[in-house]
């Protein structure tokens, strides 16, 4: 995972080779270094597939593919290098570090019409030029190797994001978890040889270069269709030259080949086409004076067509929106004749016979239609994966100048998978700046310092003082639970810190003193300490009974209740014997007071018999009166 302090990563762009391949253009290619020793071959972008396409050296030798001179590698008799043409083929057994796969079927992808191609696959070292003085490493980066005709003539850089057929990340994926790209992004636009000012492609992955292009603000949704994605509708076409205007289409079209009802067409530059319905193209080949070719399907044009065509100077016009019908947001792209005069060269033709063709092709099927690398001359793709979106813009011819300079800026990661591309550029540059630009410490000032100090004391301060209140509180409750009569009889409060009995409250050792019961129901004392059940230990009052003890008690007796204020007249008490004292019989003896029935329980009056020096000697005393052994507690 990358730190805050870890640079971001910047859009990289793809150096062109400085030359024009093909056969079928010529186009601007691309320059990679693939193997060791590294093997420099020539390749075109191809904005559909995520495979990197070589041609292998170790194809058929068919006169399809590349006859040669076993020796010199030429064909014929040296005037035409066959593998030169091609962007140059690339070795496998020459290289130490390929490693070989398993082959697999590429003919499915929609680039290539869906026919039954095998591509042996591998993976081998692949190294890119960038512009920023950078060289992009890739170690056993997946390659697929094509040697048929009727795939392409160069080798393909595919851009999609989608793994490969054999399940291996494309070059996107791999750049993006490199963290050399800040997305899985690119720009692109494929360049034109036949403008005044030659123009190579651009490519720049994770970004695009605004330099090239006219932007507008619409934009276009992946379709339903992973291998179909970047689809659009054509709303209409229209040819303007010098001789007047020509509506080609205007958006009504309900045959076979469109059961939709509108025209649906992909863009996609791994091959050079535009492929309408044949309608379409017949009323373009009319215009412009086209010829077709039934052997070679392509339309040529012949000298005096081309020179007449320049000096009419006409432009196809082609208003596209997302599909289907959103025609209220629309984007036009302008392509002159000029850039659609191409070149049609071998094997289509034997070398040294190429002809001129426009590149428009008739699709026998709605899955046909294509805006291919002959449109992308004139318009620029922004490709943005990670939101699921693209726009196509109008390339900018007017100031070559500033074309010739590139500005490229990235496109941001999308953390929701949402909004415009250039939206996201826009208002996530600051906050990506603050993400991910390092940080200077920064000290705290001494105010700073002082005011969370004291914001601490006040915060001690509080929470103690709220736990006093709380405590109190709750005593305040407690005592409230408490009747009324318990506390006028001087029970202490639970919990409270209630000094020992005053010397007011204590019993006089020279009255006998009773205590009324309360409680009419008999109550079992807890056991504990002597201090509360005596040296009896546990005792249990019979109802509404009268106990009296002859003795005397101490001089002074601490009661181990808070009591109330000693009244003028004697206090009646109550004794509740534990269950080990002698029958009731034998109390009844022992009470020398009264001979009466305890049926009522009696209130006796006046002075102890006798008086003791201490507790203990009353005690041992109580217990003689009783009849009970010296050594039983």
């Amino acid at each position: 995972m990358l730190s805050k302090r870890d640079p971001p990563a910047q859009p990289k762009e793809v150096v062109p080779s400085g030359r024009f391949d093909g056969n079928d253009g010529p186009w601007s290619s691309f320059a990679l270094s693939i193997g060791s020793p590294e093997q420099t071959i020539r390749v075109l972008a191809s904005t559909s597939l995520p495979e990197i396409f070589v041609i292998s050296s170790e194809g058929p030798t068919s006169i399809g593919e590349c006859p040669t001179n076993t020796t010199t590698g030429l064909l014929f008799n040296g005037s035409y290098d066959c593998y030169n043409s091609r962007g140059g083929l690339f070795n496998l057994t020459a290289s130490t570090t390929y490693h070989p796969e398993q082959a697999y079927n590429v003919g499915d992808y929609p680039a290539f019409g869906y026919r039954n191609i095998t591509a042996p696959s591998g993976s081998d070292a692949l190294t890119l030029s960038s512009s920023s003085d950078t060289t992009i490493i890739l170690q056993r980066m997946g390659l697929a190797q094509l040697s048929d005709l009727n795939s392409s003539w160069l080798g393909l850089l595919g851009l999609d994001s989608g793994q490969m057929k054999n399940s291996r990340p494309s070059l996107i994926q791999n750049l993006k978890l490199a963290n050399v790209i800040p997305s899985m992004s690119f720009g692109y636009t494929a360049g034109s040889v036949n403008r005044n000012v030659s123009s190579n492609a651009s490519l720049v992955l994770g970004g695009y270069d605004q330099n090239r292009f006219r932007r507008n603000n619409v934009s276009f949704p992946f379709w339903e269709d992973s291998e179909r994605a970047l689809m659009v509708e054509i709303q209409s076409i229209t040819i303007s030259s010098n001789q007047g205007s020509v509506a080609v289409y205007e958006g009504k079209i309900k045959t076979a080949l469109s059961a939709e009802g509108y025209l649906g067409v992909r863009v996609d530059s791994t091959r050079p086409y535009i492929i309408l319905p044949s309608g379409i193209c017949e009323t373009i080949a009319q215009t412009l004076s086209l010829t077709y070719d039934s052997t070679t399907e392509h339309y040529l044009i012949n000298k005096t067509t081309h020179e007449q065509n320049l000096k009419n100077n006409p432009v196809l016009t082609f208003i596209i929106n997302p599909p289907p019908f959103q025609r209220s947001s629309n984007v036009s792209i302008t392509l002159p004749y000029s850039s659609l005069a191409l070149k049609l060269g071998f094997p289509i033709f034997a070398p040294g016979n190429e002809s001129m063709y426009f590149p428009i092709r008739q699709g026998l099927s709605f899955t046909q239609h294509l805006l291919g690398r002959a449109f992308l001359q004139e318009s620029y793709l922004v490709v943005d994966y990670e939101r699921h979106s693209f726009s196509i813009h109008q390339v900018e011819w007017a100031n070559p100048k500033a074309a010739a300079v590139s500005l490229i800026k990235p496109i941001l990661p999308s953390l929701s998978g949402q909004g415009s591309t250039f939206e996201a550029h826009d208002g996530d540059k600051a906050r990506s700046s603050e993400l991910n630009s390092p940080k200077p410490r920064r000290h705290l000032s001494a105010i700073e310092i002082l005011a969370i100090v004291l914001a601490t004391i006040i915060l001690i301060t509080f929470i103690c003082l709220a736990g006093f209140c709380f405590r109190r509180y709750s005593r305040m409750r407690k005592a409230k639970d408490i009747p009324r009569e318990q506390r006028e009889n001087g029970v202490e409060l639970p919990g409270s810190d209630v000094n020992p009995p005053s010397r007011a409250n204590e019993a006089d050792s020279n009255t006998l003193h009773e205590f009324p019961t309360r409680n009419p129901a008999a109550t079992e004392l807890a056991e504990g300490t002597d201090e509360y059940t005596g040296r009896f230990g546990k005792a249990e009052l019979a109802e509404n009974a009268v106990f009296e003890m002859q003795g005397s008690f101490p001089a002074r007796l601490e009661s181990p209740i808070v009591a109330s204020p000693i009244p003028q007249t004697p206090i009646e008490y109550y004794i509740r014997p534990t269950r080990d004292l002698p029958p009731y019989s034998i109390l009844q003896q022992i009470n020398e007071t009264s001979q009466a029935p305890m049926e009522k329980p009696q209130v006796a009056t006046g002075t102890l018999e006798k008086s003791v020096e201490s507790p203990e000697e009353n005690i041992e005393l109580s217990k003689e009166k009783l009849g009970l052994a010296k050594d039983k507690t």
